[in-house]
């Protein structure tokens, strides 16, 4: 099965009763109609991958501060022309960012999807990144950041993402963790 395929597997069977998800999987399954949906050559929109990563306790979320977007959010990125797997994307953007590499999928197949702008940067011009999201815990909480990517990244108590965080995106997965133990 090709990557695009098995996009459009996750997202056929990925239900949620939250209108804005909803409206977000319409996009994406037009989107995924397409052979080269996952390449970030794909100037308009392409697919993404990320991961939700709540530490051992399931009580606190890692948060990034991603430095071209310079906002808090959870790992994640583009997909690579040869990713065989979208977990194994998610999980080899995780390590590449902070250094985690011993995560335990918490559950299987999507665990949110997001349509969401990226501003132009050079010569790429204004695109949707159509993120893909799975939910992991982290069996080793030890980070090495790439500050390439990086500046910061820190656990934050899910009560506290909840009075502090302002993205209805990452609000809504702090929302949906109370279902997941």
């Amino acid at each position: 099965m090709t990557l695009p395929q098995k996009i459009r597997s996750l997202l056929d069977q990925y239900t949620t009763d939250i209108e804005e998800e909803q409206g977000y999987l319409q996009v994406m399954k037009a989107h995924a109609l397409a052979d080269d949906c996952h390449l970030r050559s794909r100037l308009n929109a392409h697919f993404t991958a990320s991961a939700w990563v709540l530490d051992s306790t399931q009580q606190r979320v890692l948060l990034i501060h991603h430095n071209k977007l310079q906002r808090w959010l959870q790992p994640g990125g583009h997909l690579e022309a040869d990713d065989a797997d979208l977990i194994a994307s998610a999980r080899r953007e995780v390590a590449e960012e902070c250094g985690l590499r011993d995560l335990q999928l918490l559950r299987d197949g999507l665990f949110d999807v997001d349509v969401h702008t990226i501003p132009q940067r050079g010569e790429v011009p204004e695109h949707l990144h159509l993120d893909l999201r799975f939910i992991f815990r982290a069996l080793n909480e030890e980070m090495q950041l790439d500050m390439s990517e990086v500046s910061a990244a820190r656990w934050i108590p899910l009560d506290e993402a909840l009075q502090t965080l302002d993205s209805t995106s990452l609000l809504r997965m702090v929302g949906k963790c109370v279902n997941v133990s």
